[in-house]
């Protein structure tokens, strides 16, 4: 898209199970920052999550809530020992979290972040920080790169009486 001496931008277009995609990549002079966009033109609800969620609302299990079966950007970080510290509601804090992963309502970890989450070594020498533009959730965990999440679905979002149509 552009390559000059202050900035190079790169567009990456694709599908995601036949969903068209395109993410935009870039890189300015004299920023420490990288600046990434996703758009994902989504046909249809194709209810991301671990398995097909059904309509036993007495099952404390949801397929959607699962941060590894999520739609992750992920950003893969070689620091030792990090500590993550993240921008969440109504706090800053130090997550406590071995990792962000659960399967059940009732098993629900604190994992959303308003603007940014943070991995830094506990010798303050590197780190990562990862920035948003709106309140999203983030992945973490042993063998699991610290991630934004892009999108998820299922029919625990939408209620048990709302339908989603496809376009016609």
């Amino acid at each position: 898209m552009e390559d000059n001496a202050l900035q190079t931008s790169v567009q990456i277009e694709g599908e995601i199970a036949s969903h068209p995609f395109i993410q935009t990549i870039t890189i300015a002079r004299g920023q420490k920052r990288i600046d990434c966009g996703l758009t994902i033109n989504w046909k249809k609800n194709v209810g991301i999550g671990e398995y097909k969620q059904g309509d036993d609302w007495k099952d404390r299990r949801r397929a959607f809530c699962d941060d590894r079966f999520k739609l992750n950007i992920l950003f893969p970080a070689r620091l030792e020992s990090p500590e993550l510290y993240k921008n969440a509601p109504f706090d800053v804090c130090k997550s406590q979290l071995e990792n962000t992963f659960f399967n059940s309502w009732d098993s629900i970890k604190h994992n959303i972040i308003l603007h940014w989450a943070d991995l830094v070594e506990p010798n303050e020498k590197y780190g990562m920080a990862l920035l948003s533009d709106h309140t999203t959730s983030y992945s973490y965990g042993e063998d699991f790169p610290l991630g934004l999440t892009a999108q998820y679905s299922g029919i625990g979002l939408w209620g048990p009486d709302y339908k989603i149509t496809e376009p016609l």
